[in-house]
């Protein structure tokens, strides 16, 4: 496993932990590379609010297929 998809788990499972925890009620993610796609899904399910900033040109296709499907608001 690369480093840097240790760190995208590392970050997914605290993502979800503080979902879970504690009263936020939104999700604000900053990329652009479809690996937190789980993670968005996983917020709406909990009726977060989800935002995803990523310039436009580097945003996956998997995040704007999420777009039409869930309320997320990409910036």
């Amino acid at each position: 496993m690369k480093d840097t998809d240790t760190v995208d788990a590392r970050m997914d499972q605290f993502g979800k932990f503080v979902i879970d925890q504690t009263y936020i009620t939104d999700l604000v993610v900053v990329t652009g590379d479809g690996g937190f796609q789980e993670l968005l899904k996983f917020a709406e399910h909990r009726g977060k609010g989800v935002s995803l900033i990523s310039a436009a040109d580097a945003v996956s296709g998997r995040f704007i297929i999420q777009e039409r499907q869930f309320n997320l608001k990409l910036v």
